[in-house]
């Protein structure tokens, strides 16, 4: 029990009725335990955060079964009593080799969405040392714990108990437990999962489908030295939780400059975990393939991952630029050849006097250049040629000596 208030309010509620009836949840027969059985049992048992409590109920049988005509009801005994202190009478029709799903009004809404009927505030369920049991007509047919023994917080150990966990019924089981008076260990009819572990609900006898993880990240990034390059990363997992991002691969070589940064993981189930593919602007020239690689926190974690084409040029001086641009502009004749010698020269002299570090005559050279340019514009040099011409010479004049 987690408190005095619950366990009053279940006694003071008895075996209220149930609300809120829907249409019973019907699985492909091929998901199934074949259907041999001739009585309803329970399947799965939720006992999870907060006020998220479920009682899964599954029908063997080849006969649709009318829940409220039949007298089918979940009882709770709780802390070892022998009388029933809450309940829930089922209401509906569980057809052949289907399941009917209980979950209290005030479930998650992720709970809630799973549910074929809702009864009562999570105060008036059950905890992890209280007796469920399902009965038909008055005679209790499926017993989860042992009625009139209190276990103290559970019945089990680690994610196979009755308190925090889901407990599924093995697809090998065929009927109830209708002994409520001999000792109650889960982990011979049971498989455990960890706390709020929805998935199986509305299906027995196979296990869930396993949502893959989804990866999305840029098709490729480019960058020049020494400039840095970033690109979005992100991943979500329909039915876990994305815990980590990584760079996992780098062909031909890791540079060491590759990385994933400002790394966020998802906040919850089906939430997306977000990064940044950072490219460092010392990282070697060349052109890499980069895996990206997300991962979730299952007990057997799932991944995917991305590849992303990289492509650093190498660092070129705006001199150089500015020489080739020179001998460009000539050769379509947008520099007149004969101006463009003189521009050329003017380079030459400016590029000595930067690698013997002159620092005053280099920038009284690259002046002189651009008052050359300006001089010859328009009638020897097109205006927008100078316009380029200006422009890459404050480059050069910016990089220095």
């Amino acid at each position: 029990m987690r408190t005095a208030m619950a366990g009053m309010s279940r006694k003071a509620m008895g075996t209220a009725g149930g609300f809120l009836l829907m249409a019973g949840a019907l699985v492909p027969v091929s998901h199934v335990v074949a259907a041999t059985g001739d009585e309803l049992f329970i399947s799965e048992y939720v006992e999870g955060s907060g006020t998220n409590h479920a009682i899964e109920v599954f029908n063997p049988t080849d006969t649709p079964m009318s829940l409220s005509a039949s007298g089918y009801h979940l009882e709770f005994y709780a802390d070892g009593g022998t009388s029933v202190t809450g309940g829930v009478n089922l209401i509906g029709v569980i057809q052949p080799a289907s399941t009917w799903v209980v979950v209290p009004t005030d479930a998650s809404a992720e709970l809630k969405a799973k549910a074929n009927q809702t009864f009562a505030p999570s105060a008036f369920w059950f905890d992890g040392n209280d007796a469920v049991a399902l009965t038909h007509s008055g005679v209790a047919i499926d017993i989860i714990g042992q009625i009139g023994f209190d276990p103290g917080t559970e019945w089990g150990t680690g994610l196979t108990s009755t308190r925090d966990n889901t407990l599924r019924r093995r697809s090998t089981v065929t009927a109830g437990d209708a002994d409520g008076t001999d000792p109650f260990d889960p982990s011979v009819e049971w498989d455990g999962f960890a706390t709020d572990t929805f998935d199986g609900l509305g299906s027995f006898g196979e296990p869930p489908v396993n949502e893959p993880v989804a990866i999305t990240c840029p098709t490729e990034l480019n960058t020049t030295q020494p400039a840095d390059v970033a690109g979005a990363v992100s991943a979500s997992d329909p039915d876990g939780t994305v815990v980590s991002l990584s760079v996992t691969a780098v062909t031909p070589s890791d540079p060491g400059s590759i990385t994933v940064t400002d790394f966020t993981p998802a906040s919850a189930v089906g939430g997306s975990a977000t990064a940044n593919l950072s490219v460092g602007g010392s990282t070697t020239a060349g052109s890499y393939s980069v895996t990206v690689t997300a991962a979730n926190d299952d007990a057997s974690p799932q991944s995917a991952a991305c590849n992303v084409a990289v492509t650093v040029a190498p660092f070129v001086p705006a001199m150089d630029k500015l020489h080739d641009m020179v001998n460009s502009l000539v050769t379509d004749r947008a520099v007149n050849p004969a101006k463009g010698f003189l521009l050329t020269d003017r380079l030459d002299r400016a590029e000595a006097d930067q690698a013997a570090g002159r620092a005053d005559a280099f920038r009284a050279q690259m002046q002189a250049f651009a008052n050359q340019v300006a001089g010859l514009s328009p009638r020897w040099i097109t205006p927008a040629a100078a316009a380029q011409l200006t422009a890459l010479a404050a480059e050069v004049v910016a990089e220095g000596v």
